[in-house]
């Protein structure tokens, strides 16, 4: 979870849930941000690589280095809308679960209660991933399983410290 960002460095919790959502909800939008500047990059180098007419291999080669950047945007773009939309899943203490516990708390009132529901549907979640992993795994394949499976583990830990600790 760490490569992904899903660590955050906060002293405490915070009680207020308008700054929660705040916080919670800009990584993914940033995620899903960049992802579209990528994706417009991209497009934009397709256009050129598409239209381009080489005549020196001068030229050739420079088609060649841009298909190459066009194929890291490409890519960039589908990794940020994937780490995006996936920091949206409603798996506290992942950011979708900050979120879905700062509505619960606007809507109910009481941190405690909206906390403990967050941190159920964290569980439930990941059971889920648990059974893609393993569906993963009965694909083909193990090492693709075995990623989902650990963060599975990881979220159910942190989902019940968390459930303890209120």
């Amino acid at each position: 979870m760490f490569i992904f960002g899903g660590v955050s460095d906060i002293e405490e919790e915070p009680k207020d849930f308008k700054k929660e959502f705040k916080l919670a909800i800009a990584g993914p939008l940033i995620s899903l941000g960049l992802s579209m500047v990528f994706a417009l990059l991209w497009s934009i180098t397709n256009m050129i690589i598409t239209q381009s007419q080489s005549a020196s291999p001068v030229e050739d080669f420079s088609i060649l280095l841009l298909t190459m950047v066009n194929a890291i945007l490409y890519y960039s773009s589908i990794l940020h809308l994937i780490l995006g939309l996936f920091n949206l899943i409603p798996a506290f203490p992942m950011d979708g679960g900050r979120i879905l516990r700062s509505i619960l708390y606007n809507r109910n009132k009481n941190y405690d209660k909206s906390t403990r529901i967050a941190v159920r549907i964290g569980v439930i979640m990941s059971y889920i991933f648990f059974g893609f992993g393993i569906l993963t795994i009965l694909s083909g394949s193990f090492v693709s399983g075995l990623w989902i499976i650990s963060n599975r583990v990881v979220l159910a830990k942190w989902s019940t410290i968390l459930y303890v600790s209120i």
